[in-house]
């Protein structure tokens, strides 16, 4: 057996366990579970392209189309931790700009 070292924030790692605890499992085992379904899933070769697909995989989808695509494969509470005022703070979470507040 391999042992394997990871760093993630301290954001992610809550995030992680509360999605093992919700599967009743622990960090680890749900990270080896998440690890072994993704290397069991099979990569079409460069050149070639899955069935009924083309090598960019979403010719013919709609832009709403490959947003749902998306968000379906996120895990459950993925977003949990965004900001609800990302819109108008974007400028404080991307460059560190102070935060608007609310006008009242």
């Amino acid at each position: 057996m391999v042992r394997v070292e990871l760093e993630i924030s301290d954001a992610e790692r809550e995030r992680f366990v509360r999605q093992a605890e919700r599967q009743g499992m622990t960090l680890d085992g749900w990270l080896v579970k998440i690890a072994r379904q993704h290397a069991a899933e099979p990569e079409a070769a460069d050149d070639e392209a899955p069935a009924g697909r083309t090598p960019s995989g979403n010719a013919g989808q709609s832009i709403l189309e490959m947003f749902d695509e998306i968000h379906r494969s996120m895990p459950e509470g993925a977003f949990d931790d965004l900001p609800t005022d990302g819109a108008r703070n974007y400028k404080h979470y991307l460059y560190g700009f102070p935060k608007e507040e609310d006008e009242q």
